[in-house]
């Protein structure tokens, strides 16, 4: 198909000539160079049989050639510019000439001049299917209603041309998505026709004049776009081009918001709404669409299409608060403020589902105030859970993280309230372990409360739970000092003592010696002032950052001092006793010289290189002065080397924290992580790189200054203790405790030390130290090990006397593990024992019941295939029972072990001893199932039932979660094959290859997916 026509008679009698635009003559003339490229062409005057106006510039450039354009308005202009080009032509450049003459009234004369010696005429749809280098066009797209294609399609080619169809048909569908894309300006955001779809619409009415052009097209051709637009994009389509119709686009994703309220889904969202208001607020949405109205349907597909768009593409701290402050001003113009509080996406849902956190914490509150049954106090607690849990999947929860975190802390806080004890531990190396295994963390929580909210009514809530919390930590405050007071005065050292705890000055000894000895390469780093609540923030940013967290003592014998109580040899976090006053010119001074000592950095340097437990080996310490290194380099070139030499110990002082409380600064969110603590990541990379263990620790820990009151003390040494002039002082204050012993390392070896965290005896600060409260005494003595790429390599590096580390996180902190097994919940109570034979059967009985009744096994059925959509009646296998109020009660006592604790690991026991817990139902039903006694005796080596059942209960009390050589330590299997008993539990659990165990990490870590677990092994009927 030619894109010229040649003149049949005189060229264009008794048919007008077109108006020929740019885009159709640089378009034409583009393609004529291309035509005549290596021709050898002299004549370059082309003739256009066009109506003699031209719009355009007098000259283009196109293909790098310029090109005269000449409108003629007579034969003779045609003349006077041919004559004219001949005595002036431009170098390497064209003449077109516009005129309506026809040939026979041009003239041989000037013909014999030009192109082909003859008038050319642009048709414009051969001109299309040239540029699409079709050979043929859809018919569809020569009809009268689409009439405007064409010159649109001309007009709006792009510079680098239509995409090429070469020998196909250029489809009408074809040709109005690549003129819509065009048209829309999709092309130079880096799309095409092919991405045309609702959500890229949607996008496009957020570019800044992008709606506004397009209601600048032609009549003609906006209607042909529109109507395309909403054949190919459906309900959602038709919403949005009429919102762009009337002028709205602009504001179409905040509309869209606004209508997901007004409109409401199947995904439960209630509507607080009463109909009447609602049909009003609908009524004034119309405006906005022109006064359109459109059905329920269209509304909420429009919504969906918009909800969609908002979580997927505009949910980042750029885009998303100008979104909802425009759909906020809706709420408002309609009326709908109401409407908004249901929303998972608007400012009003946000604020709303935070409302719910406090109404839930008051009501938690006055629970705890009425003395209510433990078990109601607990679910109590739950219900906060929950409501954090609403907040938690709002979107905004991405953006305002510091809200949702206080959130979270305050539904823990509630849960450690509902869930501890009441009486502390009755030992000071039992309380060393409760500081930094529970109290700790709820001092965590409690640094994040006391930051407050910027809404004052949740403030106002977050206060009472503050002070509520606060009242149970000042009592187990008081009675640490009571224990410290008790052995400071008649306690002994060393830790091997039976309940001693682990003092400051054996951690050389008994911690960093045998590492350096076992393997060759070590750091020790010691952070001036980390509290047991810093140091359990720094851990968890190790473990992101791919250390591995030992314990140090691991291998101690059980009952023995091995820095805490008898732990019955499960692996924990250590504590150490900090020497008195906890000020570092002791404590530091002691530590570093492993024995009791007062002294500065001189003094440490000497004592801690020269000391003879070090068998002559060469070992440096480096204090904070000396990390800095020259411009550009991250470290002291001293330091930087002995970390990657093969030097056996290095040890590091950081007095960031302490400095910076010191100081006044603290942080408004009482968080701390690795990048707040100096060099300190810095120096883990090097000895990351290197190879070597890591022990963090402290001389002493801190409290901090949460309002607190100054109580005035004239023989006051520091902000939190005292030497009686006369060294004996029968005046001891309310928060005062009088301590005295050999390790008092001041003069007459008496001191009265504060151990209330609200009080302090000089200018006010961050946070003090020096007392007696459990926060300062508490020295956590943390191991590491550099992350290995397998289970096996790990456990095959570990040193010896050193155990990998399960999830140290309390019962109560994790609320992800109250989800894991919140979907599990049945009505019935079951307990779980054996019956004489060994095989596994569960005891049934329903609230009050007196009697027990034996369920036996149930002979297995068909095994079914998952399927997601399933939908399930009755009770199933891994139904779990909520807990009864005695169950409740009894469950607490164990509410402060960490979650990856071993303390509920194990075999059944008889049923009238067993705990009736989530856990516990979900094994005995587990092991209950023919399928898992079919996939278990099918292993080419046996393993026995026990191993399996202690892992699944170890992943179960971890969350689901947790190391492979831990799961094979809690199984008893030995360290270097964990990763085989890992394999070989797979093989138990991954019927078909559903991934019921997950391996993470290459293997180094097993992930259990409990509603997997359910579906592979069926329900019990």
């Amino acid at each position: 198909m030619s894109v010229l026509s040649p003149a049949a008679g005189p060229v264009g009698s008794g048919t007008p000539a077109p108006l020929v635009t740019t885009a159709m003559l640089d378009g034409r003339v583009a393609r004529l160079l291309r035509g005549l490229a290596g021709t050898g062409e002299r004549a370059r005057i082309l003739l256009v049989r066009a109506q003699p106006e031209w719009p355009g510039p007098g000259e283009l450039l196109v293909s790098g050639r310029t090109v005269r354009v000449v409108a003629c308005v007579s034969p003779l202009g045609v003349l006077e510019e041919v004559a004219r080009w001949g005595r002036e032509p431009v170098p390497d450049g064209w003449l077109v000439l516009l005129t309506d003459a026809d040939e026979e009234t041009l003239g041989d004369t000037v013909l014999a001049q030009v192109h082909r010696q003859r008038v050319d005429v642009i048709e414009p749809w051969a001109a299309v299917a040239e540029d699409f280098g079709t050979a043929q066009l859809d018919p569809r797209l020569r009809s009268h209603a689409n009439r405007w294609m064409a010159k649109a399609l001309l007009e709006a080619r792009p510079a680098t041309g239509w995409p090429r169809r070469p020998g196909g048909v250029l489809s009408l569908e074809d040709a109005l998505a690549e003129l819509t894309a065009v048209r829309l300006g999709l092309t130079e955001l880096g799309l095409g026709a092919a991405d045309l779809d609702i959500a890229t619409l949607l996008r496009w009415t957020t570019v800044p004049g992008a709606t506004e052009a397009f209601r600048r097209l032609g009549e003609d051709e906006r209607a042909g776009i529109t109507a395309f637009l909403r054949k190919r994009t459906g309900q959602a389509g038709r919403a949005l081009t009429t919102l762009v119709a009337a002028g709205n686009g602009e504001r179409a994703l905040a509309l869209g918001l606004v209508c997901d309220c007004l409109w409401p889904g199947d995904d439960g969202r209630p509507v607080d709404l009463a109909a009447a208001a609602v049909e009003r607020a609908k009524g004034r949405v119309e405006r906005y669409f022109g006064d359109t109205q459109l059905d329920d349907g269209t509304m909420r597909r429009f919504a969906d299409a918009v909800r969609e768009v908002v979580r997927t593409g505009m949910n980042t701290a750029d885009d998303l608060p100008g979104l909802l402050d425009t759909a906020d001003r809706l709420l408002d113009e309609l009326d709908a403020r109401a409407a908004g509080v249901t929303s998972d996406i608007l400012r009003a849902g946000f604020e709303e589902r935070l409302s719910a956190v406090a109404a839930a914490l008051r009501g938690f509150l006055s629970a705890a105030d009425a003395g209510v049954h433990h078990a109601l106090l607990r679910t109590s607690a739950r219900e906060v859970a929950t409501a954090v849990d609403a907040l938690r999947a709002h979107l905004l929860a991405r953006l305002e993280t510091g809200q949702v975190e206080r959130a979270e802390m305050a539904a823990r806080l509630a849960g450690w309230l509902a869930g501890r004890p009441v009486d502390g531990p009755g030992t000071l190396a039992a309380a060393l372990d409760s500081h930094l295994d529970d109290e700790a963390w709820a001092d965590i929580a409690l640094g994040q409360l006391a930051a407050g909210d910027p809404s004052p009514a949740v403030g106002a809530v977050y206060g009472d739970l503050y002070r509520a919390a606060n009242r149970r930590r000042q009592a187990l405050d008081a009675r640490f000092a009571r224990l410290l007071a008790d052995w400071t005065t008649t306690g002994r050292l060393p830790s091997e003592t039976a309940g001693a705890p682990l003092g400051i000055e054996e951690v050389l000894d008994r911690v960093v010696a045998p590492v350096v000895t076992a393997r060759g390469r070590a750091l020790l780093i010691v952070l001036d002032g980390m509290s047991a609540a810093v140091a359990i923030q720094l851990a968890e940013g190790l473990r992101r950052e791919r250390w591995e967290e030992c314990d140090p003592l691991g291998a101690s014998t059980p009952g023995a001092g091995t820095g805490g109580s008898d732990t019955g040899g499960i692996a924990r976090r250590r504590a150490a006793l900090a020497v008195l006053p906890t000020v570092t010119d002791r404590s530091r001074a002691s530590l570093l010289a492993g024995r009791l000592l007062t002294g500065d950095k001189a003094k440490e340097k000497s004592e801690f290189e020269a000391h003879p437990r070090w068998r002559r080996r060469a070992v440096r310490l480096f204090h904070h002065s000396d990390l800095d290194g020259t411009p550009g380099t991250a470290l002291g070139r001293e330091l930087s080397d002995e970390l990657t030499s093969n030097t056996p110990l290095v040890a590091v002082v950081i007095n960031t924290i302490d400095d910076l409380l010191d100081s006044g600064r603290q942080r408004d969110d009482g968080g701390w992580s690795l990048a707040d603590v100096g060099k300190l990541r810095t120096i883990l990379r090097y000895a990351q790189t290197a190879g070597r263990a890591v022990i963090l620790t402290s001389d002493h820990g801190h409290v901090l200054d949460h309002g607190a009151s100054t109580l005035a003390a004239p023989d006051a040494v520091s902000a939190r203790h005292r030497i009686p002039a006369d060294g004996v002082s029968a005046d001891v204050r309310d928060g005062e405790v009088a301590l005295a012993g050999p390790r008092v390392l001041v003069p007459g070896q008496r001191i009265v030390a504060l151990w209330d965290a609200a009080l302090h005896y000089r200018g006010r600060k961050g946070g003090y130290h020096g007392g007696a409260a459990a926060a300062e005494v508490t020295v956590p003595v943390l191991a590491f090990l550099p992350f290995r790429l397998s289970a096996a390599s790990t456990s095959s590096d570990v040193p010896a006397g050193w155990r990998l580390l399960p999830d140290q996180r309390p019962r109560w902190w994790s609320l992800e593990q109250r989800d894991l097994l919140a979907g599990l919940g049945g009505g019935d109570t079951v307990l779980v024992g054996r019956r004489d034979g060994g095989d596994t059967m569960l005891v049934a009985r329903r609230g009050g019941d007196a009697a027990p009744t034996p369920v036996l096994p149930t002979p297995s059925q068909p095994r079914r295939r998952p399927r997601a959509a399933e939908t399930q009646t009755g009770p199933a296998l891994f139904d779990l029972p909520e807990e009864t109020a005695a169950e409740s009660a009894e469950s607490a006592e164990s509410a402060t072990a960490p979650a990856g604790s071993a303390a509920s690991a194990g075999s059944p026991v008889p049923a009238e001893a067993a705990p009736t817990t989530g856990v516990d139902v979900l094994v005995a039903a587990l092991l209950a199932s023919e399928l898992f006694h079919s996939q278990l005796g099918g292993l080419a080596r046996r393993v026995p039932v026990e191993k399996v059942e202690a892992a699944v209960r170890a992943l179960l009390d971890a969350g689901g979660t947790l190391a492979t050589s831990v799961v094979a330590e809690r199984a008893g299997e030995l360290p270097h094959r964990a990763a085989g008993f890992a394999v070989n539990l797979q093989r138990v659990f991954n019927v078909d290859n559903y991934p019921v165990l997950e391996p993470l990490d290459d293997g180094h870590t097993l992930r259990l997916n409990v509603e997997l677990l359910g579906q592979q092994f069926g329900p019990l009927t």
